[in-house]
């Protein structure tokens, strides 16, 4: 059975678009994690795709806020701009095509399938080890 996976210049949208947040909040002291963001994953199954952010530890801190730091949704934010909006996009259509060629009778039932997306962090250089890892954001994507 084949997966589905994203290639690297549609992941390469996302992580720019998180980038670009980055920068208009100002959180570029030593640019180390904007340059950390990377989308190593964009997988699926049926009915559900998962995408993969690696990034230094504190950046989960940032984007989802801690009892000291207001959450700056950084990667909701990127999902929303431009960029953002044609990486979904660019997804989406490849999960329908990839839909459609793994599971044929799909396209003959014609099937309107709304999938979701999960949102995973995987995290690295936390001196602690603790914070190293992968983390699953609590909010769920809702693609087209």
């Amino acid at each position: 059975m084949a997966t589905f996976k994203v290639k690297y210049r549609t992941r390469n949208k996302l992580q720019r678009a998180i980038q670009q947040e980055i920068r208009k909040l100002g959180l570029v002291d030593t640019r180390a994690m904007m340059d950390s963001i990377r989308i190593s994953s964009v997988a699926g199954d049926l009915n559900q795709i998962e995408i993969t952010v690696n990034a230094l530890y504190y950046y989960f801190f940032l984007d989802n806020g801690t009892d000291e730091i207001a959450p700056q949704n950084i990667t909701a934010k990127a999902l929303r701009s431009p960029k953002g909006q044609q990486f979904l996009e660019e997804v989406v259509q490849a999960y329908m095509e990839f839909l459609t060629e793994e599971y044929p009778i799909l396209e003959v039932a014609k099937l309107k399938i709304n999938p979701n997306a999960t949102l995973n962090y995987q995290l690295f250089g936390d001196p602690s080890g603790k914070w190293n890892g992968t983390f699953e954001e609590t909010i769920k994507i809702n693609v087209r």
